[in-house]
């Protein structure tokens, strides 16, 4: 792939990104897709993306032999999916990969290179066993959720970056309970009733940087934050209950995925 290819990558990418939150509201009749620019440019991107990846499917993967694209690309070829059906389903995944979670994961690893749980975090990844013939921990979801202060720190960083703002559909009428008065003050309300058919955002940005859940230093990255602490019962479970995903933007999943990706070589690299 040239960098011109890789440019326009990058930009179509971004483009579709940036339209995704519209698609996905459901709010905006398709017919008024053509006449909204940023759609408009969000689709195209989208279809010049659909045209190389295909190319790229049709030309047998070039530079990639294995992997969870790679099993998806040839699960699709088995069951007999066009070179297109099948670039539509690798956008799915390659559009969050490159979209929009590599910030966050490049901002973990900048929190750990400047924190002092260094020197433990390494000690946590020297302690996985390695793959066959090399020095790369065989890193998995596994192994991760074994390492106690990597975990936290993976949070922690997805508590100060996420930004998901994805819209949901209420498909039931209920009462949303909330404990937190109109003004702040007084007695709090018995919940809001949200009506079937409703479109909700959750605001995970606003729970991820309230005083009232994480104290006086929400703002501050604290890799440490998610480990349990003998003189907190419970302190562990309750921050990760806070914790919101809710799809779209930078999100949890996401931002663990590309972990898996980057932690084995942030290892090796002393």
């Amino acid at each position: 792939m040239t960098l011109i290819q890789q440019h326009h990558l990058k930009e179509d990418f971004a483009a579709f990104d940036s339209c995704f939150p519209l698609l996905a509201a459901g709010m905006i009749p398709s017919f008024l897709f053509p006449f909204i620019p940023s759609i408009a440019n969000g689709i195209r991107g989208r279809e010049r993306l659909f045209k190389f990846i295909g190319i790229w499917v049709e030309d047998g993967m070039p530079g990639l032999d294995e992997g969870l694209v790679y099993d998806m690309a040839q699960i699709g070829h088995t069951a007999g999916y066009s070179s297109r059906e099948i670039a539509s389903v690798l956008n799915t995944d390659l559009w969050a990969l490159q979209a929009n979670t590599p910030p966050a994961a490049v901002a973990l690893l900048l929190y750990i290179l400047q924190s002092p749980l260094l020197p433990i975090i390494r000690r946590e990844i020297d302690c996985i066993s390695t793959k066959s013939n090399s020095t790369i921990p065989d890193l998995d979801m596994k192994a991760l959720a074994s390492l106690e202060m990597v975990a936290s720190c993976v949070q922690e960083t997805i508590r100060l970056n996420t930004s998901s703002f994805s819209i949901r559909i209420a498909k039931k009428s209920f009462v949303l309970p909330t404990s937190v008065s109109p003004d702040g003050k007084g007695v709090p309300t018995q919940g809001y009733l949200i009506p079937s058919g409703s479109r909700i955002i959750c605001a995970t940005r606003a729970a991820h940087l309230s005083d009232a859940i994480w104290g006086s230093d929400p703002s501050v990255w604290d890799g440490a934050r998610f480990v349990d602490r003998a003189n907190e019962e419970g302190m562990k479970n309750r921050n990760a209950r806070e914790m919101k995903g809710f799809g779209g933007g930078i999100s949890i999943v996401g931002l663990f995925r590309d972990l898996v990706f980057c932690l084995p070589r942030f290892a090796v690299c002393r």
